[in-house]
């Protein structure tokens, strides 16, 4: 959806100069510094765009727009493109273009498509700010996307780095809006005429940035100055607290490097691919805050990784019996005294769907799944197997032949003794299975009724199965995993 009032050159006065000169203040930026703006054409970064603009007239900025497609919109993205480029075109800026492609993006990282979008936009970005010549990427996040960040880093599980939200400015980015409403900068907009290009996609509540963003547009009835307000001040005293925290870690650091001769070196840990497996030693605070910060050094991994992700990493270094651990297109391994980064193996294509009969067995993603009549004590006492790799089903209940494939992402399931039922990627979670094995975890059906799971191996039955009073007959079904893949 485009607004298109008239060109941004109108967008002058005492108003728009006055913020211009917040926003040069709050990034700290130096007039010597070249920026390349990233402007999708929304009205977030073409506010930026505008307030750079301003700076650039007033105080001699050398400034560039860059804009990356992502190709996933079709007729829409296109319209964002040709917007940008008459914004640079009407204020006399340099525009440089790239586009990404999100699907292969997402396959090779294995990430969602919104993490995956975001890393090629910013690998594109810095692409294009080289080609600018540009020393600063500026984004346009603002005081509300600050509030989103902040509320979904709580949700998952984080320490005061994760809470701290983004930084006004880390390395070559600059966030200069982080301190500017969304709705100060659409005032400025429709007062100086300014047109953007609107991605409807973005207010979506079908995603969970989107069921964020509106509980904080009902906080307003709440709160007097707005939720997003106090979640944003909150956050950047987080950040003051984070940054003391990381200076501890460096002191930390320097000791470690000094004293071991095998030691990556003592230019920061920011830059290490190994991390030495005595950080379990370490005070946990500062242990924590070394893995994450461990973590991020891979490019393309800048966001911090769940707690859960940190405990993982601790519990490898603690321990030479744990294997690798793979953390959504990353691995860690131990190496003697050092846990080593780098990117994780290939995944292995989805096995294909089998078909199991009754009775029979089928091969299944390197491992066996049998289904067989119970023995005489099977029968009688039932199976005792926690792991669930072995369970007692009713022949009455079952259909004359089985299908195994793998599970997928709107898989849900309700094993017996559960009251609901969940996502098949919640259990799996749960049980911290390896993401290259997760891809082939079998799934145990009616033939051509994705709804109808009989059974996932490594969990109870479906209720409309097992084994009750009055049964007759009683098949066990088995599961042989295949062995552990290659560390």
């Amino acid at each position: 959806m485009s607004h298109r009032p008239p060109s941004p050159s109108s967008a002058t006065g005492p108003r728009l100069s006055a913020l211009a000169d917040e926003v040069m203040s709050s990034a700290a930026f130096r007039e010597d510094e070249r920026l390349l703006v990233g402007c999708s054409g929304g009205p977030d970064s073409t506010a930026l765009v505008v307030l750079l603009d301003e700076a650039r007239r007033s105080r001699g900025l050398e400034l560039a727009i860059g804009h990356v497609h992502h190709g996933l919109r079709g007729e829409d993205a296109d319209a964002e493109r040709e917007h940008v480029a008459a914004l640079a075109a009407d204020l006399g800026l340099p525009f440089h273009e790239q586009r990404v492609d999100v699907v292969i993006e997402k396959q090779r990282r294995r990430r969602g498509w919104q993490d995956a979008a975001r890393e090629a936009r910013h690998r594109a970005l810095d692409e294009l700010r080289e080609d600018a010549g540009a020393d600063v990427i500026a984004l346009a996040h603002t005081l509300d996307d600050q509030a989103e960040t902040l509320l979904l880093r709580l949700l998952r599980g984080t320490g005061t780095a994760g809470l701290g939200a983004m930084r006004t400015r880390r390395g070559r980015i600059a966030r200069p809006l982080l301190g500017v409403s969304r709705d100060r900068l659409l005032d400025y907009l429709l007062e100086g005429g300014v047109s953007w290009h609107s991605d409807g996609s973005n207010w979506s509540s079908g995603s969970r940035r989107g069921l964020v963003r509106e509980l904080l547009e009902r906080s307003t009835e709440l709160f007097d100055e707005g939720l997003a307000h106090q979640l944003a001040r909150t956050a950047g005293l987080l950040a003051e607290d984070d940054a003391l925290l990381e200076s501890l870690v460096d002191e930390r650091w320097t000791q470690t490097a000094g004293t071991a001769s095998d030691a990556p070196g003592a230019a920061g840990l920011a830059l290490a691919s190994r991390l030495p497996v005595d950080v379990v030693t370490w005070p946990r605070p500062l242990a924590r805050r070394a893995v994450r910060r461990f973590l991020t050094s891979a490019p393309g991994f800048e966001d911090p990784p769940a707690a859960e992700a940190v405990q993982r990493v601790l519990d490898a270094a603690g321990s030479a019996s744990v294997g690798p651990v793979e953390l959504e297109g990353r691995r860690v391994r131990r190496e003697g005294r050092w846990l080593t980064l780098g990117p994780a193996p290939p995944m292995p294509p989805p096995p294909t769907a089998q078909a199991l009969p009754i009775p029979g067995e089928c091969v299944f993603a390197g491992g066996r799944l049998v289904v067989r009549q119970a023995t005489e004590p099977e029968a009688r006492e039932g199976v005792q197997d926690p792991d669930h790799r072995r369970v007692a089903v009713d022949r009455d209940r079952m259909p004359r032949v089985l299908e195994v494939r793998p599970w997928s992402p709107g898989d849900r399931y309700q094993p017996a003794g559960h009251r609901f039922s969940r996502k098949v990627s919640r259990f799996l979670q749960d049980r911290k299975v390896p993401a290259i094995r997760r891809r082939g975890w079998p799934i145990v059906q009616v033939p051509g009724e994705h709804e109808s799971l009989v059974w996932v191996p490594g969990w109870a039955p479906s209720p409309s199965r097992v084994v009750q009073e009055g049964t007759r007959e009683v098949l066990i079904l088995e599961w042989f995993p295949s062995p552990s893949p290659e560390s």
